[in-house]
């Protein structure tokens, strides 16, 4: 009888010491199967070359593009890109062909485009194309002259959406496809400025924006 209950006691000993060490060290935060993050550490702050507004970012590989952008709210536009390499934590300078704020821009395929935009003049149907691989810059063209447009990426398809351009808010879509340099052309559903664009595995979203008539913000959602 001794017997069994030392042995009641020794395995009571050994869960009470398994429960405090399972106290004492709790399991690690789970890992993002797609980055490997467990946190977001905030790293510091750096300038840009320039100090602007509206101005376009889009980032590939190790490298964020800071692209164009108006020094005084909406009068005087700037050409200037910031690239920040993220590897080496250095930042460079580059130039638009055009100077101009409200652009937008995304990244497929090793390269990162920024198209449309508001000039001193007008509206820009420019297309500023950095390619990673061959480090120099393209230009291209959109096929409809506008500002306040919305862009994204999936896979190597490059899509500019909406905007608003000489003659009132635009339904157009551009899609660029990375790897045969080559444009498309679709519609939205409604013309619409100010709207906002993302990508998830192989879909491009497009949402919100406003229609111009009355100023009444839109709710639709678009899949591309």
């Amino acid at each position: 009888m001794k017997k069994i209950n030392l042995l009641f006691a020794a395995a009571f000993l050994l869960i009470a010491a398994s429960s405090c060490s399972k106290k004492k060290n709790p399991a690690p935060p789970p890992v993002d199967p797609g980055t490997g993050l467990t946190k977001i550490t905030y790293l510091g702050s750096a300038d840009m070359s320039v100090a602007r507004s509206s101005l376009a970012a889009a980032g590939f590989g190790g490298s964020v593009f800071f692209a164009g952008g108006s020094t005084d709210n909406g009068t005087t536009a700037s050409k200037a890109v910031d690239v920040y390499d993220a590897l080496q934590g250095v930042w460079y300078t580059g130039s638009l062909t055009e100077a101009r704020y409200m652009l937008a821009g995304a990244a497929a395929g090793a390269k990162i485009a920024f198209g449309g935009g508001k000039t001193a003049t007008g509206f820009s149907k420019t297309v500023d194309i950095y390619d990673l691989v061959k480090n120099i810059w393209l230009t291209s063209q959109l096929s409809e002259a506008r500002a306040g447009l919305a862009a994204a990426a999936a896979g190597n398809t490059i899509i500019f959406a909406g905007g608003k351009g000489a003659t009132g808010v635009s339904k157009t879509v551009d899609i660029y496809n990375t790897n045969t340099n080559t444009w498309t052309t679709g519609q939205l559903s409604v013309a619409r400025t100010g709207l906002v664009a993302a990508a998830a595995g192989t879909k491009i979203v497009f949402a919100g924006g406003d229609d111009d008539a009355g100023h009444f913000p839109l709710y639709e959602v678009l899949l591309w």
